[in-house]
C-alpha cells in the first residue's frame, strides 16, 4: 500500500475498532484501540497486500434486451411522494459512488448524508472527458502515470463555490459520510477511495460524522449472503460479494440512525413494488449539446405503506457494468437495498446511466466522473447532475422554475419489463401508479 495512506490517515483517525471481517474507523473515540484477527487480517491492511488484478473488460458483455430503446410507453411517470425533506440520502457503487459525491456537493443543502462503495473521490483526474486520462490519474487500470492529488480536487470545489456552480460548502457541515473500500480492488486503490476523506473532512468538520470500513475485498458492493467471498473477483456476480454483512444496511443505519432496522431474517422484497419509470421527461435544462448518457428507463421501489404515510427517500447509483443495459434489475434486486427499503419505510430511486457501446468513451456504462458530458460535469451544470436533480424535484413536489410541457406517458397501464431476465416482474395494481 502507498505509505501516503498511513501518513494522512493516522493524523485524522481518532479511534479504531475492528469487528466482523473489516476494519472500522469510528472517528469519535478519544483513545485508539487496536486489535487483530487470528488470520492477521488487521496487519494485512497496514502492510503491503498481494492484490491480484484482473484484466480490464476487453469485450463488453451482451446487453440486456431492450437496452437504450425508447420503450417509455411501458413505464410509469414518476410522481410526487410524501418524503422527509431533511433526510434525503444518497449512495452509489463504483462510478455511482463517485457520482453520488458529485450530486451531493453540487446540491449540498438537499442531502443529509452519503455512502460511497468501492469508488474514487470527487473530481479526481483532469476532467477532460478522456477515459484513459482518468484511468491513469485515478485507477489502477491505467498506468498510474499521473496520480491525482485530492488537494487539487478541494481547490476545484472552492473555485466552483466562488463561481456559483455548486451550493455553499458550509451546507456540508455535520453531514454524514460513509465510505467502503476493498483493499484488493482491481479498479481503485485505497488512495483513490479513502481520498474522499481528505475531500470531505474540511467541509464536514465533524469527526463523528464520518465512518469508514476497509475490507480485504475486491471491487464490489458488500452483501450479507449474495455472491462469492469478498476476496474473489465479483464481476460474474453482478459486482456483489458475500462479505458477511449488508453494506446497504450498515450505510443507511449510519446515515439515518437507529430508525433503520435490519430486515427480518428471510425477508424478500415484494417485487411488485419495483417499477420502471420514464427518465426521458427529465432530459431538460442540460447545457452544451444536451448529451447526457442516461438510459430511457430508471427504477423506483415504493413500499406499500409509503402511499399512506411519510417515508425516507434514498437514491442509489449503480456502477460500471451493473446498470439496466447489462443485467436489467439483477444488481439492484440482489444488492440488499430492496429488503432494507421494504422493512424501513424507505422509497428507493435508482436512476440508470447508459454506455456508449463498444469502442466509445464509456462502453461499460459508467456514470460521468471524468468529464464525458462536458467540463462542468461535477457541478450543477453537469448533464447527469441536472437530470437527477429534475427527478428529485418531481418526487419532492418542487418547482424548478423550468417552463416546459411535460409529455404524457401514453400507456400508463403496467406492463411486464423486457429487461428482467426472469428475476422479477413489475406490476402496478398495488403501486398507486395507476
Amino acid at each position: 500500500m502507498d505509505i501516503r495512506i498511513l501518513s494522512w490517515t493516522a493524523t485524522v483517525i481518532a479511534g479504531m475498532l475492528i469487528t466482523g471481517t473489516g476494519v472500522h474507523f469510528f472517528r469519535c473515540n478519544t483513545k485508539a484501540t487496536f486489535a487483530k484477527y487470528g488470520d492477521e487480517s488487521f496487519f494485512q491492511y497496514f502492510c503491503p497486500i498481494d492484490s491480484y488484478n484482473y484484466d480490464l473488460v476487453l469485450a463488453v458483455p451482451a446487453r440486456a434486451p431492450g437496452w437504450g430503446q425508447p420503450n417509455v410507453n411501458g413505464t410509469f411517470r414518476l410522481r410526487q411522494h410524501n418524503v422527509f425533506p431533511d433526510w434525503v440520502t444518497l449512495s452509489g457503487f463504483s462510478s455511482g459512488g463517485t457520482f453520488a459525491q458529485q450530486l451531493q456537493i453540487s446540491y449540498s443543502s438537499l442531502f443529509s448524508g452519503i455512502a460511497s462503495f468501492s469508488h474514487a473521490y470527487y473530481r479526481c483526474g483532469p476532467g477532460n472527458g478522456t477515459e484513459a486520462d482518468y484511468d491513469n490519474a485515478c485507477t489502477i487500470v491505467g498506468n498510474n502515470s499521473a496520480p491525482y492529488d485530492p488537494e487539487l480536487a478541494l481547490a476545484d470545489i472552492r473555485r466552483y463555490e466562488q463561481q456559483g456552480l455548486i451550493e455553499r460548502t458550509a451546507n456540508l457541515r455535520n453531514k454524514k459520510l460513509y465510505l467502503y473500500a476493498g483493499s484488493r480492488s482491481s479498479f481503485f486503490d485505497l488512495d483513490a477511495s479513502l481520498g474522499a476523506i481528505r475531500i470531505y473532512e474540511p467541509l464536514i468538520q465533524n469527526l463523528c460524522a464520518v465512518k469508514t470500513r476497509v475490507q480485504d475485498a475486491e471491487q464490489l458492493l458488500p452483501t450479507a449472503n449474495y455472491g462469492e467471498a469478498c476476496r474473489m473477483n465479483a464481476q460474474n456476480n453482478l459486482f456483489l460479494g458475500n462479505c458477511g454483512f449488508s453494506g446497504a444496511y450498515e450505510a443507511l443505519q449510519f446515515l439515518l440512525g437507529d430508525v433503520i432496522r435490519p430486515p427480518p431474517a428471510g425477508l424478500r422484497a415484494n417485487l411488485r413494488n419495483l417499477m420502471e419509470f420514464d427518465q426521458t421527461e427529465f432530459f431538460y435544462g442540460i447545457e452544451g449539446n444536451g448529451e447526457h448518457f442516461m438510459d430511457t428507463v430508471g427504477y423506483i421501489f415504493v413500499p406499500q405503506q409509503c402511499y399512506q404515510r411519510r417515508c425516507f427517500l434514498h437514491l442509489y447509483f449503480h456502477g460500471c457494468l451493473t446498470g439496466r443495459e447489462f443485467n436489467g434489475t439483477s444488481h439492484l434486486v440482489n444488492s440488499g437495498y430492496l429488503e432494507l427499503a421494504e422493512a424501513n419505510d424507505l422509497i428507493l430511486v435508482a436512476p440508470q446511466a447508459l454506455g456508449t457501446g463498444a469502442g466509445g468513451q464509456n462502453e461499460i456504462g459508467c456514470w460521468d466522473t471524468y468529464g464525458l458530458t462536458g467540463p462542468n460535469y461535477a457541478t450543477q451544470r453537469g448533464a447527469q447532475v441536472t437530470v437527477v436533480r429534475n427527478m428529485l424535484a418531481r418526487i419532492m413536489g418542487e418547482d424548478m422554475g423550468f417552463q416546459r410541457q411535460i409529455p404524457v406517458v401514453t400507456s400508463p397501464e403496467p406492463v411486464q419489463s423486457n429487461v428482467q431476465r426472469g428475476i422479477a416482474r413489475f406490476y402496478g395494481e398495488f403501486s398507486g401508479y395507476q
